[in-house]
């Protein structure tokens, strides 16, 4: 948004919200703009009002998305396992 000279606080206030909760504050117009992760972006009442104004392919080019995680074992004494 920066990049076309609109300043936070002066243009637009951001909100926090969990992705669950985008469609309905969308809906409600508690906002104008939210962001559709999948799976919420394919939600066939969401596409009934809302359209997309850009994607990730052209705000920043393809890309390959991973989740690394990780678990601590601590109350089973055990040193936490690692897996990729």
């Amino acid at each position: 948004m920066h990049k076309h000279g609109l300043e936070a606080t002066r243009d637009y206030t951001m909100i926090e919200a969990p992705f669950p909760a985008h469609k309905a504050i969308l809906k409600e117009k508690k906002a104008d703009l939210v962001v559709g992760v999948l799976p919420f972006s394919y939600d066939p009442e969401l596409n009934e009002f809302a359209r997309p104004l850009f994607d990730t392919r052209s705000g920043i080019g393809p890309i390959a998305l991973s989740f690394w995680t990780a678990a601590s074992h601590s109350s089973t004494g055990t040193a936490p396992r690692w897996s990729i």
